[in-house]
């Protein structure tokens, strides 16, 4: 504990603070309360003056909290709380003029504000946090969009390879075979789209599963019909034809870089998420709660 200053002949308005493991004073009451506005001093820290028995949180004191508005707040919060008159510091705000210089060149061009102008707004680093939270967001919401069109894509697939064993052709064992061959890829398309389907809300509420398992099933298409090309090349002998194999490269090529399409939403997602779990609680919860 921090050891009682010895403020033998100071005023009773001076007060002591701990900061980073120092005791730092004296300092005013208007001091302390642009400390806490300004988001240097934390409602949780400790302060000290003459005729306290001991050294107490900033949020339990009447005095410096005013009106018990810090008392309201939760112990943890970064919360800057709005001491009376300590607003006009703020450039985006200004308690005499409403709109401070931020807000005006934040909202240059718009027309002048019909809401209210008089609620106590967040601090910059409240706002900075709201700002990177969102971006992050959006990230997971174009991942989830992305997983939309793949259950889409799916589904089309699905009702095509339907058709096709709907048309009329040649029966026999090689027709039966074909018909078997696209029924499979019919279930495989529909499972691939339940599976988008379920990792579209999974990915929307920050499930790493999600843009992982379609990382591997993209790894998975990609070396399949790698070696569908190289194994139909082989056999009909591209490979050792004038062009010297560049077709079937070609291919191979084209069916990376599609892959790879295909994959970055899904490895910015893998990047977003992690980040938007580490923001603030408060900002998750004013994100989603917003739909954004």
């Amino acid at each position: 504990m921090y050891r009682n200053a010895d403020v033998k002949g100071k005023r009773m308005s001076e007060w002591y603070y701990a900061k980073n493991d120092r005791q730092i004073g004296p300092v005013t009451t208007v001091s302390i309360r642009q400390l806490l506005a300004s988001g240097s001093l934390r409602p949780t820290e400790l302060v000290w003056r003459q005729g306290m028995r001991e050294w107490a949180p900033v949020r339990s004191v009447a005095e410096l909290a005013g009106d018990a508005v810090l008392e309201a707040m939760p112990v943890d919060d970064d919360f800057v709380p709005p001491a009376q008159g300590a607003a006009s510091h703020l450039g985006y705000f200004n308690a005499r003029e409403v709109l401070g210089d931020r807000a005006r060149e934040t909202l240059k061009g718009f027309p002048p504000p019909v809401g209210p102008q008089d609620e106590w707004p967040l601090g910059p680093r409240q706002l900075d946090q709201l700002a990177e939270a969102v971006k992050h967001r959006k990230t997971i919401r174009t991942c989830a969009n992305f997983f939309q069109s793949l259950c889409a894509l799916y589904v089309i697939g699905a009702v095509i390879c339907l058709l096709v064993t709907a048309l009329p052709g040649p029966r026999g064992v090689a027709g039966r075979a074909t018909d078997v061959s696209v029924l499979a890829g019919c279930g495989v398309l529909i499972g691939l789209a339940v599976l988008a389907f379920v990792a579209r809300g999974a990915v929307l509420r920050c499930r790493l599963w999600a843009p992982i398992t379609f990382l591997v099933v993209f790894g998975a298409g990609l070396v399949v019909n790698v070696v569908a090309i190289a194994m139909n090349d082989f056999a009909y002998g591209s490979f050792n034809s004038r062009n010297g194999g560049i077709e079937p490269m070609v291919g191979m090529i084209t069916m990376a870089a599609v892959t790879a399409l295909f994959a970055w939403p899904c490895i910015r997602a893998l990047s977003a998420i992690p980040r938007f779990r580490a923001m603030p609680l408060w900002a998750q919860e004013a994100v989603v709660h917003a739909k954004l």
